[in-house]
């Protein structure tokens, strides 16, 4: 029985020894970096002083310096070797943030620069501070990371902080189309449809009739028409813009008259179209109809100046202007009928270039999505006005054609406003609505200018101080890709 029990005892006594290292391999396994292994504390050094010093001139350690720790070895080979055995058990001294407790684990801190950022960094020594041994602080306050706001830009014109805000056009660089519709009414200086001349007869006091005639002037009645502009556009990261632009505007307009009562009697109504013949019996009529189309084309290359508070990505401001070129092509067509009857034909158009500069200005309404919108530009156009008139009176045997032909070299000043609201949705979407306004000063030369002198001698001395201009709604969508 005995040959049975004694090696069972001694397996047991075996397994009992292994125990408490396997534990300690296992604390060493799960320790964290906060923490030092139970098992490892006996074999870590901390180097530490007995007394702190600051860092000297070459940037070496702190702590004690070479001089104290050596007198201090000094003075502990004097010990007499019986010190050893005579000396008392010192009481441990009490934790304090200089003196910590034997097993405190203590960060080591400093600071590096990188590209003129102060960063702050901790360095950490893991060991085991024994006791009477002291504890090397850093050598200030940790120095507190900058932080650039939401609403700030870091100056880096491809920075993503402007775009999060949504509170203004893409920050990126990009292409961008937009589209405008356009509700817009022409108006004229000179647009004439016909004359209408009423005789009266008026007794005097001799007792004697006299015939008073009054002439006045029908214009034709322009009505608000669908129009459109699209465009494209380069966008740099910092808002500049190579943008081409093509306007397409039209108009329509038509009007009518009738002669009525005996005009040459002196009491009716009498009615000319000009360039055709007067229609004074009563039932003739006439009808005179216009069309009006517009093309433009811009070039225009757009520096964004940034705005007031311009480290925001949302400025209260916010300004840009633009230089390039404009070119047009417009042209007015005229035509008449009366129950003579007779025809006339016109057409009127003028095309020419040249400089436009103009600028855009956008206030932020309360820091949000919206923004008040306002625009200008202003171009120097050079070119040639040419006009054809054609006109036909049936006769008897043969019809009579009377043509009369004009140029003219011009040079048109164009101005253009527009102000309203912008939206924006998201990032790189934007919708602007608001009023605009188009004006071609001396744009003159219509069909209407050209006079009957004579009932079929024509003139034309074309009025220079016609002024051409366009008012009304726009709708603005533009998106950036």
């Amino acid at each position: 029985m005995s040959r049975i029990i004694r090696p069972f005892c001694f397996a047991i006594f075996c397994i009992g020894l292994s125990l408490p290292a396997a534990a300690a391999r296992a604390a060493d396994s799960y320790a964290g970096d906060d923490e030092l292994p139970a098992s490892r504390q006996s074999r870590v050094q901390l180097v530490a002083a007995t007394e702190y010093a600051p860092p000297d001139a070459n940037g070496n350690g702190a702590g004690a310096s070479q001089s104290q720790r050596s007198a201090q070895g000094n003075s502990n080979a004097g010990t007499t070797k019986n010190s050893a055995t005579q000396q008392t058990p010192r009481k441990p001294a009490k934790p304090t943030d200089s003196h910590p407790a034997p097993g405190t684990f203590v960060p080591r801190q400093s600071t590096a620069n990188h590209d003129d950022h102060v960063q702050q960094s901790a360095h950490y020594t893991i060991g085991v501070v024994a006791p009477g041994e002291a504890v090397l602080k850093p050598d200030g306050p940790p120095a507190v990371p900058s932080e650039v706001g939401p609403m700030e830009s870091s100056g880096d014109c491809n920075s993503d902080n402007c775009c999060e805000s949504g509170c203004r056009d893409c920050c990126h660089g990009g292409w961008c189309a937009g589209a405008d519709y356009l509700f817009l009414r022409p108006h004229f200086s000179s647009d004439l449809a016909f004359h209408e001349t009423t005789a009266t007869t008026v007794l005097s006091t001799n007792l004697a009739t006299n015939s008073v005639q009054s002439t006045q002037n029908v214009n034709f009645p322009s009505n608000y028409d669908s129009d459109f502009r699209v465009y494209a556009a380069y966008r740099t990261a910092c808002g500049d813009e190579f943008r081409f632009s093509y306007w397409h505007i039209q108009s329509d307009a038509a009007a009518s008259g009738e002669a009525s009562g005996n005009f040459a009697g002196g009491a009716g109504v009498e009615v000319q179209a000009p360039g055709t013949t007067a229609l004074a019996v009563a039932g003739e009529s006439l009808n005179t109809e216009t069309h009006l189309l517009l093309n433009m084309y811009d070039l225009d290359n757009v520096q964004h100046l940034g705005g007031i508070n311009s480290c925001n990505c949302c400025p209260a401001w916010d300004f840009s202007w633009s230089y390039g070129a404009r070119l047009i092509d417009y042209h007015q067509s005229l035509n008449t009928q009366t129950t003579l009857p007779e025809t006339l034909d016109g057409d009127t158009r003028f095309t020419g270039a040249g400089p436009r500069v103009g600028f855009e200005i956008r206030w932020q309404i309360a820091n949000s999505r919206l923004s008040a919108y306002f625009s200008g530009n202003a171009a120097l156009l050079m070119g040639s006005v040419r006009t054809n008139v054609t006109d036909t009176v049936p006769g008897f045997l043969e019809n009579t054609i009377n043509q009369a032909n004009s140029s003219n070299f011009r040079v048109i000043p164009n101005f253009e406003l527009a102000g309203g609201i912008s939206w924006s949705p998201s990032c790189c979407t934007t919708v602007t609505a608001g009023w605009m306004m188009e004006t071609f000063s001396d744009l003159g030369g219509a069909p209407s200018d050209v006079a009957c002198v004579g009932c079929g001698t024509f003139s034309t001395s074309l009025n220079s101080g016609n002024i051409t201009s366009f008012e009304g709604l726009f709708v603005r969508m533009e998106h950036c890709f």
